[in-house]
Order: C-alpha cells, then sequence, then structure tokens
C-alpha cells in the first residue's frame, strides 16, 4: 500500500522548480562513483534541460539513496528493459554541479 500511495504521490507532485520534458528514451543507466554512493547517471536519448548554460545535456543525475530514487531507478529499469518513452522532471542543480537532478518521472 506504501508503494502505491508514493508512486500515486510521485506521478502527480511537481516543485515550482521543475521542469517536465517531452518523452524520452533512456539510452543508459551508469553507476559510478565512490563505493558508498547511492546516484546514478542517466544518459537520455536527447538533449534535454533548461537551456544554454544551465544543466543542458543528455546526462543527468538520479539520487537512489531515497525511497523516492528507489522507486524512480525502478521506472528506469522498466523504460529500458521495454524500449518506453518516458518525460523527467529536471531540478536545476546548485553551485557547481552542471547536471540537473532527476526528482521525478512519467509515463
Amino acid at each position: 500500500m506504501k508503494f502505491i500511495f508514493l508512486s500515486a504521490l510521485l506521478l502527480i507532485t511537481s516543485s515550482a522548480f521543475a521542469d517536465w520534458t517531452s518523452a524520452i528514451k533512456i539510452n543508459e543507466i551508469l553507476a559510478i562513483g565512490p563505493e558508498e554512493g547511492t546516484g546514478f547517471m542517466i544518459v537520455v536519448s536527447e538533449v534535454v534541460g533548461f537551456g544554454e548554460n544551465k544543466c543542458n545535456g543528455t546526462w543527468h543525475y538520479l539520487n537512489a539513496g531515497t525511497e523516492k530514487g528507489k522507486m524512480i531507478f525502478s521506472m528506469f529499469l522498466t523504460a529500458k528493459t521495454t524500449d518506453t518513452s518516458l518525460r523527467l522532471d529536471l531540478t536545476e542543480p546548485s553551485g557547481v554541479n552542471t547536471k540537473c537532478i532527476i526528482s521525478g518521472v512519467r509515463y
């Protein structure tokens, strides 16, 4: 029941600082970084982001260390294995990180 509630919440929520992309395909899911890391880099089929100088590209970051991040990761695995397009909810990062942070997914 908790999973269904969180999945529904994930699909209907959007952040004031977020932007939904057009439907795209997942090209790669990369597990990179330190051994204790919980993040993934997601490579998508076309350039998406906020514009010329703000985290624009095909590589985006997913924090899979949270319950929401784990659900999003499972949706990415499903989309990749079934060759399904999906939409990303991207949040612009603060600081020097140039990769958008994935904060939601829609099929």
